[in-house]
C-alpha cells in the first residue's frame, strides 16, 4: 500500500480542545463571576447577560463543532488519510476500486478541503480538511501516483 497523504493529527486533535474550550470557558466565567453554573439561565433571564451575545457565542459554538468535529475525528481515527495499492484507492472513510474511478478533483471552499471521486454509479465526496499537505501538494501526490495520475482533474 502506498501512502499518499496522512493525517494532520495535530490539527485535528486541536481543533476536538477548541469544541471542548468554548463550555469550559463559560464554566469558568461564570464561576469566576461568584454565580453558580446553574444560575446561567437565570442571569439570561434577569439580563444581567446579554441574550443576543450568548445566542452567537452559541450559534458560533454549534457551526464550529458541526463543521470540525466529525472531519477531526475521523482523522484522528485513520493516521493513513489517502492510500492506494493495485487494486483500491483508500480514502479516510471507505475505499474505491480504482476500476470504478472516472475521475479525481479536489478543491478547498472557505470551510474545507472536498475529494470528489466520480464514478459511473454517482459522485463520493470525502472532506480531507486534515490531510497533511496543502491542495496543490495533494494534486501533486495523486498526480505522481501511478494508478490514481490518470484521474486527476485539477
Amino acid at each position: 500500500m502506498r501512502i499518499i497523504c496522512r493525517s494532520s493529527w495535530p490539527r485535528a486533535a486541536l481543533a476536538l480542545c477548541l469544541i471542548g474550550a468554548f463550555p469550559v470557558a463559560l464554566i469558568i466565567g461564570i464561576q469566576g463571576s461568584g454565580y453558580n453554573v446553574a444560575d446561567y439561565f437565570g442571569l439570561l433571564a434577569r439580563g444581567q447577560l446579554s441574550i443576543f451575545r450568548q445566542a452567537v457565542g452559541w450559534l458560533g459554538f454549534v457551526l464550529f463543532a458541526a463543521w470540525y468535529g466529525p472531519s477531526a475525528i475521523v482523522a484522528l481515527r485513520h493516521r493513513n488519510y489517502l492510500a492506494a495499492d493495485e487494486t483500491y484507492f483508500y480514502l479516510p472513510t471507505m475505499k474505491v476500486a480504482l476500476s470504478e474511478i472516472m475521475s479525481l478533483d479536489i478543491r478547498k471552499n472557505f470551510v474545507h478541503r472536498i475529494l470528489t471521486v466520480r464514478r459511473s454509479t454517482g459522485d463520493l465526496r470525502s472532506i480531507v480538511t486534515f490531510a497533511n499537505c496543502s491542495v496543490s501538494e495533494l494534486c501533486d501526490r495523486l498526480k505522481a501516483d501511478a494508478h490514481l495520475g490518470a484521474f486527476v482533474k485539477s
